[in-house]
């Protein structure tokens, strides 16, 4: 079972924030000051925003990407955000990821909030349909972008035997190839499914930019990420690697980046639709939902007058 923790957000005396996950639940502000000491600078903690308990490890970017959203990239530290100036490139990576997963969140809160309030106040049949619709939408949209998040940690362990490759890949051939299986199934899943996914994977050769200058074209065939063993078996077999590129490489390091994200775009997408669902109080819609039917299953027997 990974480790969660209790994630404290603070609002600093210069009007910035930070979002921390305590080690030290006793004294998480000296903690917190600490570990974002740069950031801090003279300002002090302010106030205690919020204590969100129980996240796991990779949600914790999701919940600063949510305060960015909000208050600003500049106005937020948290996560693996800890640096006081951000690279434009990093900044870049954070305002697509917004950009992307917030924009039918926001649209899905805003229509949630609203038929929420009316529902509580009115027992329309029409509001209580329309809240079921939303959460149910939600729902689909969540089990459609819901992967085994032990992906990371796999893909971390392909990274980790590609810059030092085994001699006996019998040791780690079915591991290695279950993976290959869901890589190539969960790319073609991002394909299918992400409106923008080729331009996202496109900043992706953006950010291996340089590289590519200085290696010549560096081109990753389509194939070879639909079906990635066309590509990591001569990366992984250790007689096949000696035949080509031993050391590792920016090639290899695109391709796990590109993979990275088809992750982490599923990952974030799960983690922005069960905050918006959470919006909506389902237990009370369901239990509105049933005094309804009783009362239509009573006016239906009731006699004709």
């Amino acid at each position: 079972m990974s480790q969660t923790y209790d994630v404290y957000i603070y609002r600093l005396t210069n009007g910035t924030y930070v979002i921390y996950p305590a080690i030290d639940a006793v004294n998480p502000e000296n903690e917190c000051r600490f570990v974002f000491w740069e950031w801090f600078g003279c300002a002090d903690i302010e106030c205690l925003v919020l204590i969100r308990q129980n996240v796991e490890g990779h949600q914790i970017d999701g919940i600063v990407h949510q305060f960015m959203h909000e208050h600003g990239i500049e106005k937020v530290r948290g996560g693996r955000y800890v640096a006081r100036h951000l690279a434009d490139s990093v900044k870049e990576t954070i305002s697509e990821s917004i950009k992307y997963f917030t924009y039918e969140a926001e649209k899905n809160t805003t229509i949630a909030k609203k038929y929420t309030a009316a529902a509580i106040t009115d027992n329309d049949a029409n509001l209580v349909e329309a809240q079921y619709k939303i959460y149910n939408e939600l729902e689909t949209q969540c089990k459609n972008c819901a992967i085994d998040r032990r992906l990371v940690e796999e893909l971390d362990w392909l990274a980790e035997i590609v810059q030092n490759p085994v001699r006996r890949f019998f040791d780690i051939q079915a591991r290695y190839y279950c993976l290959m299986e869901e890589l190539g199934r969960l790319y073609q899943k991002y394909i299918e499914t992400v409106e923008d996914a080729p331009r996202l994977i496109g900043t992706i050769y953006k950010k291996h930019s340089e590289h590519i200058k200085t290696m010549g074209f560096v081109l990753i065939v389509e194939e070879q990420l639909r079906n990635p063993v066309l590509y990591f078996d001569s990366r992984v077999i250790w007689e096949e690697r000696m035949r080509g590129t031993v050391a590792f490489n920016p090639r290899d390091e695109l391709v796990l980046d590109i993979f990275t994200l088809v992750i982490y775009t599923f990952i974030n997408r799960e983690d922005e639709l069960l905050f918006e669902m959470s919006y909506i109080d389902i237990e009370h819609i369901r239990n509105m939902n049933r005094v309804m039917l009783i009362k239509q299953t009573q006016s239906m027997m009731a006699p004709e007058q």
